[in-house]
């Protein structure tokens, strides 16, 4: 009996995938060797979370653009990068189906819980400005990851893994699953590859892996 859905954020409820690389480009693009450096570090197989990502470019572009504390810097980087994020990605749109897709699964009795690779303290703004505060059990940042937020999840559900399914549409998504011993269904924004690319397709496909919750 599954009696948990968890669901990834950008890219899978929200079309916001685009906004963050193009965040990072456009706070790139006002530094000295900004651009050239930013490619570099998002393609040096390194952490790619936002504020790795600005440690490494502020240490390597600190001294062009005088700034005399790149640790400091770093950090106020990512928290420009935050700001752009948060104020695109509380307006995008929404995956094809999400809005409808929550609603029927808290319909059946599932709990919802949001599990994502963004920091805390950026993702609680913005799903306070979409309001949908309200419509997950539970939602995680990091950190600290994906694998130990699902397994705080199993914790907070009162759940076994095979009575958890995880949405998503990325490696980290699938591989948090498997780790756990979770349900993985890939679906993000009717991306080809997926089977599912309106999200109003989920409650069959979870109703598939087991019978409906108790109420």
């Amino acid at each position: 009996m599954i009696r948990a859905v968890v669901f990834d954020f950008d890219g899978t409820l929200v079309d916001s995938v685009a906004i963050k690389d193009g965040a990072f480009a456009e706070v790139a693009r006002a530094l000295v060797g900004g651009e050239a450096a930013m490619r570099q570090v998002r393609n040096d197989g390194l952490p790619q979370d936002r504020h790795a990502v600005f440690a490494r470019l502020a240490g390597v572009l600190a001294e062009a653009n005088g700034k005399p504390d790149p640790e400091t810097w770093g950090r106020e980087l990512a928290g420009r990068y935050s700001r752009l994020c948060e104020e695109q990605i509380s307006v995008c749109p929404e995956c094809r189906g999400a809005s409808s897709a929550l609603a029927a699964l808290r319909a059946e009795g599932y709990l919802l819980y949001l599990n994502s690779a963004t920091p805390a303290e950026a993702l609680m703004p913005i799903l306070a400005r979409r309001g949908l505060q309200q419509a997950f059990h539970a939602a995680y940042g990091i950190p600290p990851g994906k694998e130990e937020n699902l397994r705080r999840i199993l914790a907070s559900a009162g759940a076994e893994p095979e009575q958890v399914v995880v949405v998503g549409d990325g490696a980290d998504d699938c591989a948090s699953a498997a780790a756990v011993g979770c349900h993985y269904i890939a679906a993000g924004c009717g991306r080809e590859e997926f089977d599912i690319k309106d999200l109003r397709d989920i409650p069959k496909a979870v109703l598939n892996l087991g019978e409906r919750p108790d109420a």
